[in-house]
């Protein structure tokens, strides 16, 4: 167990409000919780990348820690700049620092690598209008190669997914010479000749579309490509490290650790789309490679082809007061894992010097061992469009099983989600959307306040309480998973705009949310 010093060089930050981790409203951790940083005296030499605009990601909530804050730009660290603590009543939240780094992504594709072309601006996100788009192919391929997501393959109009949001630009014609999207002359922010209630936005389908799921990682996983529309699975026949190669390759993910097959990963679903791939291992996408297309025809998804990449394993430290002391845990194979204590000490600190770096939480100052963070346990969420949406399975004894539904509701769902570092829960749904499971059913009820930092520390009652079949099994979608951003669209059916049943859209269907939760 580590526990890492937490100084002012090395204290916590974070950005909020934007669905990623490199722009948002600026908020500090100090004395015990979580506030914002006051816009008075902030500038670019602080931001690094985009003048300020007051309250940008909406204004944040508690103390406002920081007043006047003046960096010269080059130091390593908010705290080593000079600033006022802040004094009750002397700033508002609608003042609230807000940053845009370099790294983050200011467009997308609504569906990962096809689906409405959206930008990031003024705190939201927005379409691109479709005028004159379609004489602009350099445009929309300049839109997949942002994304590493090849080249395009079709270009469209489309209706918003959202019809309130704001139609941010129109008249975009990029240049060869342009290295993004936004720096492509357009009209101005906010300036457009497009109805979002009417086909008139911009719709892109990208050619060389892969991903690799319930892995852990964007580096591990089930292949899935995307073809006519449809992510799909692929074939294990003939599949091996070559195969594997060009995967790693394409999503830049480093070089091909083991190529798995027999749904190691778990089994898709949808189309099977490519079988007996033959790759000579310099391709640049899997489907360059020789394969047979088949659709749904001779491979059934208990044969589904998986592969994982040399991209390094995710670490946390669980169960202490923040996130820089705790358990060590490492994620791997789709489960967050403990780490034994043989030969951890503080005069061997080395390990831990390298965990608390890696981590941003400055230097160990005790390690512990013995459980003291309490004993790890390992759960995951299976079957998603991510490690943040899926069946809800827990791991006892060494043996896995499902969770029933009428066991689990949505404050047991805000613990899981927060214990996988995915955010609070959005639904708990049943299996309509994950599938069932297999082996043991854990029918205990989990009579969880919310706040908990793992399930152990729930109330729970003895295990297999009560018979429930896997046609109850559970699932739940946190807020870090895509489905909450890329398909989460809500509606109420069966009555007026204002009354009915809470569906959300999730693999191309309306799916209802559980009244339990």
């Amino acid at each position: 167990m580590i526990y890492c010093i937490f100084n002012p060089a090395h204290s916590s930050i974070r950005l909020v409000g934007s669905g990623g981790d490199c722009a948002g409203r600026l908020e500090v951790f100090h004395s015990g919780s979580w506030g914002t940083v006051c816009d008075d005296s902030w500038d670019i030499d602080i931001e690094a990348l985009s003048t300020h605009i007051a309250a940008w990601f909406g204004p944040g909530t508690g103390s406002i820690w920081l007043n006047e804050v003046e960096c010269g730009g080059n130091e390593t660290s908010l705290w080593n700049c000079r600033f006022q603590l802040s004094e009750e009543g002397e700033c508002a939240h609608q003042k609230d620092v807000g940053v845009v780094c370099s790294e983050f992504k200011e467009i997308r594709l609504t569906e990962g690598c096809k689906g409405n072309l959206e930008v990031f601006y003024n705190g939201t996100w927005g379409n691109v209008c479709h005028n004159q788009m379609e004489l602009e192919l350099e445009t929309a391929n300049m839109v997949c190669r942002e994304l590493n997501c090849g080249r395009l393959e079709r270009l469209d109009s489309a209706r918003a997914r959202v019809e309130s949001a704001p139609n941010w630009l129109d008249h975009v014609k990029c240049r060869k010479h342009d290295s993004n999207l936004l720096k492509c002359p357009s009209s101005p922010w906010g300036q457009n000749n497009c109805n979002s209630r009417s086909d008139e936005v911009v719709h892109i389908t990208c050619s060389d579309s892969v991903r690799l799921v319930d892995g852990g990682s964007r580096c591990a996983g089930r292949v899935e490509v995307l073809h006519d529309g449809q992510w799909g699975t692929v074939c294990d026949d003939n599949w091996d490290m070559k195969d594997a190669a060009v995967v790693c390759g394409e999503l830049h993910c480093g070089e091909a650790v083991n190529a798995v097959g027999s749904a190691h990963f778990g089994p898709g679903s949808g189309p099977i789309w490519m079988a007996d791939v033959d790759c000579s291992g310099s391709e640049s996408t899997l489907k360059n490679c020789r394969s047979r297309w088949l659709g749904n025809r001779d491979c059934g998804h208990g044969e589904d082809a998986g592969v994982t990449c040399s991209e390094h394993w995710p670490l946390r430290l669980s169960g202490g007061k923040g996130s820089c002391s705790g358990r060590l845990e490492v994620y791997h194979n789709a489960t967050w894992g403990s780490v034994c204590d043989d030969q951890w000490n503080i005069r061997n600190a080395q390990d831990a010097e390298v965990v608390c770096r890696e981590l941003g939480c400055g230097i160990p100052v005790e390690v512990l061992g013995s459980a003291a963070f309490g004993r790890g346990e390992e759960l995951r969420l299976v079957n998603g469009l991510d490690s943040c949406s899926g069946r809800v399975e827990l791991q006892y004894l060494s043996e896995w099983g499902t969770v029933c539904a009428v066991s689990w509701d949505m404050r047991a769902a805000d613990v899981l989600c927060a214990q996988l570092d995915c955010g609070s829960a959005v639904a708990v749904v049943e299996v309509d959307w994950f599938g069932e499971g297999s082996g043991r059913i854990w029918a205990d009820v989990f009579d969880c306040q919310g706040n908990e930092t793992h399930l152990s520390q729930c109330g729970i009652s003895s295990w297999s309480r009560a018979a429930c079949s896997h046609k109850h099994d559970a699932g739940v979608i946190c807020n870090g998973s895509s489905v909450a951003f890329h398909e989460g669209r809500v509606q109420l059916s069966g009555g007026s705009e204002c009354q009915g049943e809470v569906e959300i859209y999730f693999r191309q269907d309306w799916r209802r949310v559980l009244l339990d939760s």
